[in-house]
């Protein structure tokens, strides 16, 4: 659908081979494809880690134990501090808006994973811009 209605210069089928500058889909036999600064960056990263429907998901510590949680928390962290693109969207299912625990609520989004990222974030962007 993207390539549909945009004219895209690169597209990555994972955010690891984008970090490193690896070939895109695109592109199959370049030896890689440097990342340029683009308007708008889509990230969409694993929903299970944060969704509601896991049965582990309300228990102490089990978002940060779970397998793909390091795609948000790494990844799409270093996509965003190091490209330094003019926008993001971070695509997440509800419970990322969640405290991690069964004692948060909605109203209450101390702690939640939403709120992790977006302070590693402006922490980075205060540390860059010096």
């Amino acid at each position: 659908m993207l390539r549909c209605n945009h004219e895209c210069q690169h597209v990555y089928d994972d955010m690891a081979k984008q970090l490193d500058e690896q070939r895109c889909i695109l592109h199959p036999t370049a030896a890689s494809c440097p990342a340029e600064v683009c308007d708008l960056c889509v990230i969409g990263t694993p929903c299970p880690p944060f969704s509601q429907q896991r049965c582990k998901r309300w228990e102490d510590g089990s978002v940060k134990a779970h397998p793909l949680w390091h795609v948000t928390f790494d990844l799409a962290i270093r996509m965003i501090t190091k490209h330094r693109h003019r926008a993001y969207v971070l695509e997440q299912v509800p419970g990322f808006a969640r405290a991690e625990t069964t004692r948060g609520t909605l109203k209450d989004l101390t702690g939640t994973p939403l709120e992790q990222p977006l302070c590693m974030i402006m922490l980075g962007c205060v540390f860059v811009c010096r």
